[in-house]
């Protein structure tokens, strides 16, 4: 073997000497750049909590960024993530950075920081980090309004420290629980589990939780508007506090007690409350807290009409709100400043500071707040008649709105428009923003259902946590039970050994079963209230199809049956003939009046019913139904009066055909009770403020008047306002008239109340406002029928009878008339082809084709052809259903006649449609 030079090896050995000092040095090098990261990363995390404590998430963001720029590094880092306890502690830092990163926020969608956080903290096997991500998880879902989720977090983080044996800990979030109840509606359950938390602190002796439990009981009886309940508890909260030398929480305690008397109507101790809690929290520089304790008395002097003080107590809030910094409450004060200037008739200043309020938002990236603002400009705007900024103030505010599926403000702000767009002159627009107002109202009637269904999935959680909660105590019982077996058999290796497991096994056989039997229950539970919403939906829309095919079943044979009754009655008859005609006359307007009452009523029940807002004229209106009814009265021998006062001239703009009905039913119903006298029908006008005029409709009789004992459900349904008079029983009707005239009442915004004397007589009088319209409406006179002449008509109905009454009523009435018949509505589209019709009448419900698609069939065949002329379509429909109506339209009918129909709406109808399309 040959020898290698010695200078060879003394320059190896060299070598390696140099290169073990070097790894050394690198060695010591990165032990003490990581050992620097580690304690500056400890230290702005440390900065990062002392931020949370004072709510101020700016700086928890700042801090916790700059920890997580060293942190992102040292991951990088091959060798340093190789040595398991560095990498584990590198892998924690991270996490903790991404988790204060994730509370801070300020985008509350998102969840990605908490995310890796929870990851992280998994691979680590940290349970305690697990349960904090998943607490924060329940913070953050409950601010984007899923609180089912939020709480099933908040559960799973309870669990975590409960299997940990923090006790404590458990109980403070329990306490958050109950929080998180009370704000959903549900104070029992919240009461429940704070009282569940007071005896395990007092266990262990934690005195600072058991003053907050005593904060939040009183909350729980604030929110219930218990006022000495929670004063009573926020004393005891109090009293602790300040034993304990507790700042910041003798400073809630002291808030609370100025929100409970501010609440119990004593503004001069809520104003000293929040002046304590003001100079406590200047102490420690709470700047959240002092802001809302200035905000607080500033609502005081508001509503004290100290403006001026509220305003300096305003701003002192916005001082503080701007150092945490929350942008959102800044602006929010500006808009309650604004609002005071407007309420001073200083709407210069009002608009100045909305201004203001909008610029701080646009300033911070955070003008999804804005919406509010932009509506109180709009109303300043229109409170200065300056109507095309105020329309873009409400359109930008609506916008906002929509992006954030806020309902109830989308509906607020579209009642607006419209109210704006009537006050223009621009009816069109407010009709349609109206329907929109009435679609978003739905939709949010629909919501407050929604919320029922999300009330008794609460408590559906929450029993179903109780539940659990029992298997573990059950399940721990078995246990300890047990291990005592264990210990007194201990003598007895063997035999104490089959008994354990025979003891083992028939709790193992126990749990098992509780555990399969209460999964199965909850399941059961789950599914019984999913079918509870199902039937419920499926009961709302079974009633409307049942309701909609009722009219159409039995409108359709009382078509014909009036429809002939009347031919008949024109013509010559026997004496007896003709009393007979009339009888069948009468007992079909009785039933007919029926039907429109319990269809309108379920129409009111279900908040379906849609006033229309169109010009008319009052007057016109009770002058037809003193003509309508003056016949009955004159076969009673009784005087029917009608008194139009002076000032009730001009177009108002309201519903005409439900005003009619109103005062219909409440003149009909004197006129039916009376028996002697007279009956007088009265409109006055009541008040005037601004463009809206309020009018006061009233009927008095001289009729057997309403007992004092029935004045408080006369309004009720089926009930009679006389049923307890003197002869009651020969009078007929379903007692819905007067519940109708209500309801009525007070969906036009108005109020009908009675006063009555037995044996003198009764009033009932409608106030209603109405906007005033400057010009009148198109006159429809009497003569509008004859003007009707020489007209081809094409017919379309599959009912014979209907077709023998629609074909027979045209013919007498219209001189010269042309009438075509179909049988469906395919046949009705062939004959259009075959020629022109000065209009068509269409009953939307026929085989093979129905009346909506025969419509639009002509209507395409009238766009291909280049028509000028369009050709009016007029539906006739046994289903007076408003969502009849409407699709009639939608489909592209030009009006609608519901049978049975009467002669004189037929031709009115008919030349509304005509006059309409020649005009157009």
């Amino acid at each position: 073997m040959q020898q290698l030079p010695v200078h060879r090896i003394t320059f190896a050995l060299l070598a390696l000497i140099v290169r073990g000092m070097v790894d050394l040095g690198f060695a010591q090098s990165t032990g003490t750049r990581f050992t620097a990261d580690t304690t500056y990363i400890r230290a702005q995390l440390e900065k990062a909590d002392r931020g949370t404590a004072l709510w101020q998430l700016d700086t928890v963001a700042h801090y916790a960024e700059l920890a997580l720029a060293r942190v992102l590094p040292l991951t990088e880092n091959t060798a340093l993530m190789e040595a398991p306890d560095r990498r584990k502690a590198v892998l924690r830092s991270k996490a903790r950075c991404l988790e204060l990163l994730g509370r801070a926020s300020r985008d509350i969608n998102d969840l990605s920081n908490l995310d890796e956080a929870l990851a992280l903290y998994t691979e680590l096997g940290d349970v305690r980090s697990q349960a904090q991500v998943h607490h924060h998880y329940s913070e953050r879902l409950a601010t984007m309004g899923e609180p089912l989720e939020g709480i099933a977090h908040l559960r799973t983080a309870i669990d975590l420290m409960e299997q940990l044996g923090d006790q404590r800990t458990a109980a403070e979030w329990l306490n958050g629980l109950g929080v998180d109840y009370r704000v959903l509606g549900q104070p029992s359950t919240a009461l429940k589990y704070h009282l569940e938390v007071l005896p395990i602190m007092e266990a262990l002796g934690d005195s600072t939780e058991i003053a907050f439990t005593y904060i939040l009981i009183g909350a729980v009886h604030r929110s219930t508007r218990q006022w000495p309940g929670a004063l009573h508890h926020f004393h005891i909260a109090r009293a602790r506090y300040e034993a304990l030398q507790d700042t910041l929480g003798l400073s809630m305690a002291y808030n609370d007690l100025g929100t409970a008397w501010y609440g119990a109507g004593n503004m001069d101790s809520a104003m000293y409350w929040h002046r304590m809690a003001a100079d406590l929290r200047e102490q420690v520089d709470y700047f959240h807290g002092i802001a809302y304790s200035h905000q607080f008395m500033a609502q005081i002097h508001r509503r004290e009409g100290r403006y001026e003080q509220a305003i300096a107590e305003y701003r002192i809030a916005m001082a503080n709100f701007a150092r945490v910094p929350t942008y959102s409450q800044v602006a929010a004060i500006y808009g309650d400043i604004a609002q005071m200037h407007k309420e001073l008739g200083n709407a210069d200043s009002a608009l100045i500071t909305i201004t203001q309020a909008l610029n701080v938002l646009q300033q911070y990236n955070e003008a999804q707040f804005a919406a509010h603002l932009y509506v109180q400009a709009g109303g300043i705007h229109a409170y200065r008649d300056e109507f095309a900024e105020a329309e873009r103030a409400y359109l930008k505010a609506m916008d906002i709105a929509r992006k954030s599926q806020i309902l109830d403000l989308q509906q607020g702000i579209v009642q607006r428009l419209s109210l704006l767009y009537e006050e223009h002159g621009d009816l069109r627009q407010a009709y349609l923003r109206h329907t929109e107002y009435l679609a978003l109202r739905d939709s949010v009637r629909s919501r407050s259902g929604k919320s029922e269904v999300l009330r008794m999935m609460l408590q559906h959680n929450a029993d179903q946590a109780e539940q659990e909660k029992e298997r573990r105590q059950e399940a721990r019982r078995i246990e300890q039970q047990a291990e005592l077996g264990a210990r007194e058999r201990q003598k007895h290796f063997y035999l104490a050994g089959g008994g354990l497991l025979f003891v083992l096994a028939l709790g193992l056989v126990g749990r098992m079963r509780f555990s399969a039997r209460s999964k199965r229950e909850l399941e059961q539970q789950q599914r019984d209230l999913n079918r509870a919403k199902e039937r419920a939906e499926q009961s709302e829309r079974f009633k409307e199809r049942f309701l909609a095919n009722m009219s159409h079943e039995i409108r359709t044979p009382m078509n014909a049956i009036m429809g002939m009754t009347a031919i008949m009655r024109r013509g010559d008859q026997l004496p007896h003939q003709q009393v007979y005609l009339d009888a069948i006359a009468q007992s079909a307007d009785n039933l007919l009046h029926i039907i429109n009452d319990i269809l309108d009523l379920s129409k009111l029940d279900a908040d379906r019913m849609e006033l229309e807002l169109t010009p008319m004229d009052p007057r016109t209106i009770v002058e037809g139904i003193a003509q309508e009814i003056g016949p009955r009265a004159r076969d009673k021998d009784l005087a029917l009066r009608t008194v139009i006062n002076e000032g009730v001239e001009g177009s108002v703009l309201g519903d005409p055909t439900r005003l009619r009905q109103l005062l219909m039913n409440l003149t009909e119903n004197a006129v039916k009770y009376t028996t002697a006298g007279h009956v007088q029908l009265s409109v006055s006008t009541r008040e005037v403020q601004g463009t809206t005029r309020t009018l006061a409709f009233s009927v008095s009789d001289t009729g057997p008047g309403i007992p004092k004992e029935r004045m408080d459900t006369i309004f009720e349904e089926f009930n009679k306002a006389y049923a307890y008079s003197e002869g009651h029983g020969r009078y007929g009707g379903t007692g819905l008239g007067l519940a109708i005239s209500k309801r009525l009442t007070e969906l036009h915004g108005g109020e009908l109340v009675v006063a009555s004397e037995v044996g003198k007589g009764s009033t009932f009088t409608a106030t209603i406002p109405f906007p005033v319209v400057t010009e009148g409406p198109e006159a429809t006179t009497a003569e509008s029928a004859a003007e009707l002449r020489d007209l081809r008509i094409l017919l379309a109905d599959d009912n014979e009878f209907n077709l023998m009454v629609a074909t027979d009523e045209l013919t007498d009435a219209i001189p010269g008339v042309l009438v075509e018949v179909a049988r469906n509505g395919r046949e009705a589209v062939d004959l259009f082809d075959q020629g022109e019709f000065d209009v068509i009448l269409m009953d939307v419900q026929m085989p093979e084709m129905n009346g909506y698609d025969a419509t639009a069939a002509i209507r395409e065949r009238e766009a291909g052809n280049g028509n000028v002329h369009r050709t009016p379509i007029l539906a006739m429909s046994a289903n007076a259903m408003g969502t009849e109506i409407a699709r009639c339209r939608e489909a592209g009918m030009d009006g609608y006649v519901s049978k049975p129909f009467r002669r004189e709406d037929l031709l009115a109808e008919l030349q509304a449609v005509i006059h309409k399309t020649d005009n157009a």
